[in-house]
């Protein structure tokens, strides 16, 4: 029985835990393309930004202006336009919170771990 492999794969489980934010913290990836998107989640994951268990977030961006960078935030962080896509209002689209109502019976706070807690995790 090899104690050291376990012991080294239990410590660097527990490193990607401390290294990845808590709560309602998510990676954010905005790209006016499809293949900017993918770029950006590809780079997030390479450079260790992003690690395994990381919950994130990838969207189109639909503004004239650049895009926010690749980041780790909150809903509470995120400024209006950057809302207003998540929410779906620019191209029709909702999101499950608008869908189911969620969003009516919790606190901002409360929408904002919910929505983190409801995202992929990089696997």
């Amino acid at each position: 029985m090899n104690r050291r492999s376990g012991s080294l794969s239990t410590r660097v489980e527990k490193l990607e835990q401390v290294s990845r934010p808590e709560g309602d913290k998510f990676y954010m990836i905005w790209g006016k393309t499809e293949a900017d998107l993918a770029d950006a989640l590809s780079e997030a994951k390479t450079s260790g930004a992003l690690v395994k268990g990381g919950r994130f977030d990838i969207r189109l961006w639909t503004h004239a202006a650049e895009p926010p960078p690749p980041r780790w935030t909150t809903l509470a962080e995120m400024d209006r336009d950057e809302l207003t896509i998540i929410a779906g209002r620019e191209d029709g689209k909702t999101t499950a919170a608008t869908d189911t109502g969620v969003a009516r019976l919790m606190s901002d706070g409360e929408i904002s771990t919910w929505y983190a807690n409801n995202l992929p995790p990089v696997t």
